[in-house]
């Protein structure tokens, strides 16, 4: 039988009040159904409005696989998280219990941004964790060599932002990018500037798209992708525009120079969330890619 915490209402009180005073939000939850049974957060917390901790936005569900509520109550032991929100580091736990003898999960999230530190065995310096966390995380989430996000970070923020643009009824565009005859570059000139090239490249992208709405993402090689968010056929079609000339004025006195072939779909919400996996999203993005190749490159080809 699960060794579970009893939580008797006499002992409520002075745990609640011991609690609130560490954390922002302090509440206990159905680990299956995600009610929440007790709420004891602070006032002006606005954190996770959703019915589980792992859901920022209400109409933005819970990923059921990785569900905290779930798999803590499940592996019976306490899971906690670092989780980067509104510009914030937060700790999260999760901690499995009884609650009136209904199977349930006591959730804490507490601002860390200014409060954790962390100290170099070796030099013995003391840095603030978020400084590390973020370092790490770029570590894990971005191209090395352009700074952009990888495909890993891709697939997972695709995925989320997709769910937050239907539940707020507006629309995701994505840009297919691909080099033309980026090949000739690295045989001609060496690889070292073909790295330049692909570092300039994304500078373009950074320079072009919204740093705190959009994102681009090095999919491989020469191949790239840009999300546009809430942003409408047309004005996606005009910004893809911008950096197909951009990028062929990198190398418009060079030879061999260098030009991209771009395909633009905006994201039909209803059929998207029924029926498309986000390789399938992806995959209708670089048809229209292949669209524009096939019209000589350097042009932009787009889903109207």
């Amino acid at each position: 039988m699960m060794n579970n915490q009893r939580v008797e209402d006499t002992q409520d009180v002075v745990a609640v009040s011991f609690l609130s005073s560490l954390y922002t939000v302090v509440r206990i939850v159905h680990p299956f159904s995600k009610e929440v049974i007790v709420d004891y957060s602070r006032k002006e917390s606005q954190f996770f409005n959703g019915c589980c901790i792992c859901s920022k936005k209400q109409a933005y569900p819970c990923n059921q696989d990785g569900c905290m509520a779930e798999k803590a109550y499940m592996e019976e032991k306490g899971l906690h998280k670092l989780v980067r929100y509104h510009h914030k580091l937060w700790l999260v736990a999760v901690i499995p219990l009884l609650y009136k003898a209904k199977p349930s999960v006591l959730e804490l999230v507490k601002d860390v941004t200014s409060a954790l530190t962390i100290e170099d065995d070796e030099y013995r310096e003391t840095v603030l964790f978020q400084q590390f966390f973020m370092q790490m995380n770029d570590t894990i989430v971005k191209d090395k060599l352009t700074g952009l996000y990888n495909k890993k970070y891709l697939y997972s923020r695709l995925d989320r932002d997709i769910r937050e643009a239907a539940a707020n009824q507006q629309t995701v565009s994505l840009l297919f990018i691909d080099l033309d005859k980026f090949k000739l570059i690295n045989d001609d000139c060496g690889h070292m500037e073909g790295d330049q090239v692909l570092a300039d490249v994304a500078k373009i992208f950074c320079n072009t798209i919204r740093i705190k709405e959009d994102w681009a993402c090095r999919f491989g090689g020469d191949e790239f992708i840009v999300c546009l968010n809430n942003v409408k056929e047309a004005s996606a079609y005009q910004i893809a525009e911008r950096i197909r000339i951009k990028i062929f004025q990198l190398r418009k006195n060079k030879e061999p120079g260098i030009s991209a072939s771009i395909g633009v779909y905006t994201i039909n919400m209803k059929k998207t969330l029924k029926n498309m996996s986000m390789e399938e999203i992806i995959d209708m993005a670089d048809k229209q890619m292949y669209l524009a190749k096939k019209r000589g490159g350097n042009c932009t080809a787009m889903n109207w």
